[in-house]
């Protein structure tokens, strides 16, 4: 009798078990590790956000937003070295968005192509300036990168694709910045 009982149970505990939610998407470190730092000739090194006010968009796309320029400031002071006697570097954050655009389809009844993809942008500017103030040499850096989002996607899901953008999009900033660094700051670098 007990075991019945028990036996009459286990369909609804399994129902209450696959209902549960998965686990909340937590959010990996944005910045690339492992870079070797840029040296520059300078006293310090200073950030500066120039985005200006962001306006417009929900408030994800705002949240993905300063989540990127966030990371992008950190990829910044993390890689960019004061090792120098005078003048001051001043590293510029133009630009970090993320936009969400459609993309064509076929349409149809079993069309599962993606509706909507992700574009992020991020540049940078990297401004040498003399004990004067006065702009000696700058060199700049701009990405732009684009993952598809799938047909159906709810807010974690989308929030995946972002950061997987993010991170793609801050490695290429990355490999970008350096090699323009050395383009166009050489006599102010350090090796």
């Amino acid at each position: 009798m007990r075991r019945r009982g028990l036996l009459s149970i286990l369909p609804i505990l399994a129902m209450l078990t696959a209902c549960v939610p998965n686990e909340p998407f937590e959010a990996r470190p944005l910045v690339p590790a492992g870079g070797e730092p840029i040296r520059l000739a300078v006293v310090s090194v200073e950030t500066v956000d120039r985005r200006g006010e962001v306006t417009g968009g929900d408030f994800f796309t705002r949240r993905r937003d300063d989540r990127l320029a966030q990371a992008a400031i950190e990829l910044l002071r993390t890689r960019l070295q004061a090792q120098g006697l005078t003048g001051l570097a001043r590293a510029e954050l133009g630009a970090a968005r993320i936009v969400e655009k459609p993309l064509e389809t076929k349409g149809g009844l079993f069309d599962r192509a993606p509706q909507s993809e992700l574009e992020a942008t991020v540049a940078v500017r990297i401004v040498i300036l003399d004990g004067s103030a006065i702009e000696t040499a700058s060199a700049s850096a701009e990405v732009v990168r684009a993952r598809a989002v799938p047909r159906g996607a709810g807010a974690i899901e989308r929030d995946q694709v972002a950061q997987s953008l993010m991170q793609a999009a801050l490695a290429d900033l990355d490999a970008a910045l350096a090699q323009s660094v050395r383009a166009n700051l050489g006599a102010h670098l350090l090796f």
